[in-house]
């Protein structure tokens, strides 16, 4: 007897083959089924504030200037 069936998916058609295909063995070997997904997440750059964005006050350790500046 199986401990536990692990599946991966992705969302594809063959994926979602794999895992109803996972289901049916677990159901017939009376264990449990796990599905497990991963992804690459996205990385955005922003630049800019939007009109109206609060302003912020950055305290700068250096000798020169009130050292506080907003941006």
């Amino acid at each position: 007897m199986a401990d536990s069936i692990v599946v991966g998916t992705d969302g594809s058609e063959t994926a979602k083959q794999a895992v109803s295909e996972a289901v049916r063995l677990a159901k017939a070997l009376a264990a449990p089924v796990h599905v497990v997904s991963a992804y690459q997440p996205q990385h955005a750059r922003v630049s800019g504030a939007p009109e109206g964005a609060a302003k912020v006050r950055i305290r700068s350790t250096s000798s020169s200037g009130s050292g506080c500046h907003t941006l």
